[in-house]
């Protein structure tokens, strides 16, 4: 072999190991192979045996590595399409945030208007109602004059009933009846002129004017049973109930306060 100082190998013939039917002809153990050797003045033709093991093992690198290839490809392309979905995803997130903002801005322009116009109809019936307040208020200090007419007629009773008694107690009956009539027809009076004439009504006289006729009728039926005209269960009759009617009339009245309920003195 050291003769031959250069020499080139070509294949002569593929390998067998690459065709179709290599593992079914197992009775074939070996490929030859023709080498041909050549020198600058002559060549020698050989032949060479080449195991099989040789070719199994270039076989199963090439599927080994079309495998892997393949493999490659796979996660490759999985690769895209996992990016693709992630660029999807990122796009519906944008939209949705956009979406979002703009529904925020939106209520909140709303919001805005709605804030606005019930803040100029809270004004409005603020405006209306101190103008209504100072109307009433108004009316009340025009009609709460306690000088009145009837207001004057319902003292004119209170003050008349001790000297009613008085009369009475000294059997002087005829002037007792006169002043009763006389009670009576400024009790239709001061009722007339309350309702009919503007500026008569007052709540001062809404008061006085029931409690005149109990403190009269109080007074007359007490003198009465004195004198022994009138039994006694009878005036207990008509002065408690004049006296439930006070109290009850009171008790009402301070029930029907608003918290905090204080009692001034």
């Amino acid at each position: 072999m050291e003769v031959f100082t250069r020499y080139n190998l070509l294949k002569h013939v593929t390998s067998y190991c690459t065709r179709p039917g290599f593992l079914r002809d197992r009775n074939i153990l070996n490929r030859q192979y023709t080498i041909i050797i050549s020198h600058k003045r002559q060549a020698i033709r050989h032949q060479i045996k080449v195991s099989t093991l040789v070719c199994s093992y270039s076989s199963d690198k090439n599927k080994h590595f079309i495998t892997f290839e393949k493999k490659a490809e796979a996660l490759k392309d999985a690769f895209e399409q996992r990016k693709e979905k992630l660029k999807d995803t990122e796009q519906k997130i944008r939209l949705k945030g956009e979406e979002f903002v703009r529904d925020i801005k939106h209520q909140k322009e709303v919001t805005g208007k709605k804030l606005k116009v019930k803040k100029e109809f809270i004004i409005k019936d603020i405006l209306e109602t101190r103008d209504k307040v100072k109307e009433k208020l108004e009316e009340v200090v025009e009609r709460e004059n306690a000088f009145t007419i009837p207001n004057i007629l319902c003292v004119t009773r209170i003050v008349m009933s001790p000297y009613l008694g008085y009369i009475i107690l000294q059997d002087n009956y005829n002037v007792a009846l006169g002043l009763l009539v006389f009670a009576g027809v400024t009790d239709l009076l001061d009722g007339w002129i309350a309702r009919n004439w503007k500026g008569q009504s007052t709540k001062m006289g809404s008061f006085l004017d029931p409690m005149a006729d109990k403190v009269l009728i109080a007074t007359l039926f007490i003198t009465l049973t004195w004198q022994n005209l009138i039994p006694l269960a009878l005036t207990l009759l008509i002065v408690g109930r004049d006296a439930a009617l006070v109290i009850a009339g009171f008790v009402i009245r301070y029930m029907s306060l608003p918290p905090p309920v204080s009692i001034a003195i």
